[in-house]
């Protein structure tokens, strides 16, 4: 057998057991072809920077904001055959993979013809590019190297000029087995996004200010600062707190609350005392300066929530009453539900539309729970088709003709009939959870291409993400936060829905107060009515003691007798003796609280005694009499007038 025949035979057989990879033609082919290779240096080379390349590739684009936007995408030279467009004009607002290609173009010193794909027959009649999935049309036009049905030259791919798609292509295993690839330019995935719809208002909405393990480090702090305050003000000479252990201990912890709040309902004693309330003040006023700027900003904002949390819920659930929407022209996110149905076992409730703004709309108007595509494209699609036309918020809503804000949707006044309706909605497109299904977006070259132009491509893609000018052109970009054209700025008008949960809790708990002060005031009633009967009863049957109240009163002719069992002192016009009001133990000792009740009990105690004691002799007017001629200064000395006074003083 011959060297030639040798060559041959061992291609068969590696041919062979290359087909179990699923190798195609192409690549057998490319396994043996003679390919070219320049490396690329960067400026910073320790050899230097490589030449400019002076080669001019054509460009497959297509229409996926932010990464690419054609300006006057239906209108003259479609598809961009004639080269109107570049990126320096009619392309400028391209841009996202434009202004990457912009500075690829430049580190590498090469030129570009951008083409998009744009079918002839359906342009021919409508003039308009059709509806397709623009994405799989730009990949026919690379792996075919001619622009076929679309307007474009008739070969793109060939020894003069080298051929590459831009655009949003996500490395796939298809992608890879159909062209070659570059490295990723940037890494992302999927972002599921859904309504937001105003929360309703509760007792609590005013705590959203701290979460709730600050609530619980706040009360924690309430109690040993209670506990503290037992223990250095509790037992000592703090007149203003109780002796009784249960009440000290509520006392005690009602002050350390009051000291949180500011307004101090003991004043301490001792200087350990006086050191931690200084500190409880001082962590107060930083509390509610916290507390208060947090509020603010909740209380200027209608709490939102969402029905759903995460793509979690659709995949590892079969509840029915949530939905997803998915876009027929889009079909990676059909790919990923079919791949996590079959993984879970799940059954998801779905609903197509045309494209991504389609299933946004669908979301929106309430027919489907939520849609997911790449975060980059959808997140752009919401801030710039939803957001920035007014379709956000509590005042949100949308037009019956597409394109139109709240505004402006309206007839012309010279229109004889008019079908415009705007429809009020209220909430907001949001994102929940993370991203999902991550990926990365490259540049793709055909099969066909021996110039291995994407391994110098993706040397200059590292080197423009180790500069950051990658990272620059993200951030430009890709919308990282969304401003809703139809709020009310930075208004700091209140309406009853941003209060309604303060004012919730500030009436439960008036109604608590209330409640304790009327159970307060009934058990003194009943308080007051025993100790009342058990006083009555006690004046009656007192016993007598060697210290005597006084009492001058004039008889007139005939001694009244004063005391309580009607006895009379044998000599007529004497005073006479009362029996005793008995007297507690000394006072000295008690607290300042406790010493005016008492006081105020023995007093009461006296005048009821002294009421027994007269009430013989107001019969008879004797009293009256006596008191009338005391006045006047006729027949009463003058002891027995001051005593009177006395009398007449208390008894007032």
């Amino acid at each position: 057998m011959s060297t030639s025949w040798k060559t041959k035979g061992i291609q068969i057989l590696l041919i062979a057991h290359l087909v179990g990879y699923g190798l195609t033609a192409q690549q057998y082919k490319l396994l043996f072809d003679k390919v070219t290779y320049t490396e690329w240096r960067s400026p910073n080379s320790i050899n230097g920077p490589s030449p400019e390349l002076n080669v001019t590739f054509n460009v497959v684009i297509y229409q996926i904001p932010p990464f690419v936007m054609i300006n006057n995408f239906d209108g003259p030279d479609p598809g961009n055959a004639m080269q109107t467009r570049t990126d320096k004009a009619g392309l400028s607002g391209l841009t996202y993979g434009i202004d990457i290609l912009k500075k690829i173009k430049d580190t590498m010193g090469i030129n570009i013809n951008y083409y998009y794909p744009c079918d002839m027959l359906n342009y021919n009649k409508t003039s308009k590019c059709a509806e397709y999935d623009k994405a799989t049309a730009a990949k026919q036009m690379i792996s075919t190297g001619t622009a076929g049905p679309f307007y474009g030259p008739k070969s793109l791919c060939n020894s003069v000029n080298d051929c590459f798609g831009a655009g949003a292509f996500k490395l796939s295993s298809d992608l890879t087995s159909n062209f070659f690839v570059t490295q990723p330019y940037m890494e992302k995935g999927f972002l599921l996004f859904t309504m937001s719809q105003p929360q309703a208002s509760g007792p609590f909405s005013w705590a959203a200010s701290f979460d709730y393990i600050v609530w619980i480090l706040i009360g924690a702090e309430i109690v040993l600062a209670g506990i503290v305050l037992i223990v250095i003000e509790g037992y000592t000479n703090n007149e203003t707190l109780t002796r009784n252990p249960f009440m000290l201990v509520l006392d005690t912890f009602y002050w350390s609350f009051t000291l949180v709040l500011g307004v101090q309902d003991h004043q301490p004693v001792t200087n350990a005392g006086r050191t931690l309330v200084l500190a409880q003040l001082f962590f107060a006023l930083l509390l509610k300066s916290i507390f208060t700027g947090n509020l603010n900003s909740i209380l200027l904002q209608t709490p939102t929530t969402t029905s759903i949390k995460s793509i979690d819920e659709f995949i590892k659930s079969t509840n029915p009453s949530i939905s997803l929407c998915l876009p027929t022209l889009q079909n990676s996110t059909s790919t990923f539900i079919q791949q996590s149905e079959s993984i879970y076992g799940s059954t998801i409730t779905k609903h197509y539309e045309k494209d991504v703004s389609s299933c946004l709309m669908n979301v929106y108007q309430g027919k489907s729970t939520a849609t997911f595509y790449d975060d980059s494209v959808i997140s752009y699609k919401v801030n710039n088709e939803f957001w920035q036309m007014g379709m956000c918020g509590n005042s949100g809503g949308y037009c019956s003709q597409p394109g139109l804000t709240q505004d402006t949707c309206k007839c012309d006044s010279s229109a004889t009939s008019c079908n415009i309706t705007f429809t009020s909605v209220q909430g907001s497109l949001v994102s929940v959870g993370d991203i999902f299904g991550s990926f990365g977006y490259t540049f793709i070259f055909p099969l066909s291409s021996t110039q291995m132009h994407q391994l110098q491509f993706s040397q200059v893609i590292q080197y423009l993400k180790e500069t950051g000018d990658i990272s620059a052109i993200e951030s430009n970009w890709i919308a990282g936060s969304f401003n809703c054209a139809g709020s009310t700025g930075n208004s700091t008008a209140l309406g009853l829905y941003n209060m309604l949960g303060l004012i919730i809790f500030v009436s439960v708990w008036a109604f608590v107060g209330l409640g304790v002060g009327i159970f307060e005031s009934m058990i003194k009633f009943f308080i007051s009515l025993c100790k009342g009967t058990k006083r009555r009863r006690a004046s009656r049957f007192a016993p007598t003691s060697d210290d005597e109240a006084v009492v001058n009163i004039k008889d007139g002719g005939g001694a009244a007798d004063a005391t309580a069992n009607g006895d009379r002192d044998e000599t007529p016009g004497t005073p006479t003796r009362a029996k005793e009001v008995e007297l507690p133990p000394d006072l000295s000792g008690l607290p300042t609280k406790e010493t005016l009740m008492e006081l105020e009990a023995r007093l009461d105690r006296i005048e009821e005694r002294l009421e027994d004691l007269l009430s013989p002799h107001e019969d008879k007017g004797a009293v009256g009499e006596a008191h009338h001629k005391g006045l006047n200064g006729n027949g009463t000395s003058s002891g027995e007038q001051q005593d009177f006074d006395l009398l007449g003083s208390w008894k007032n």
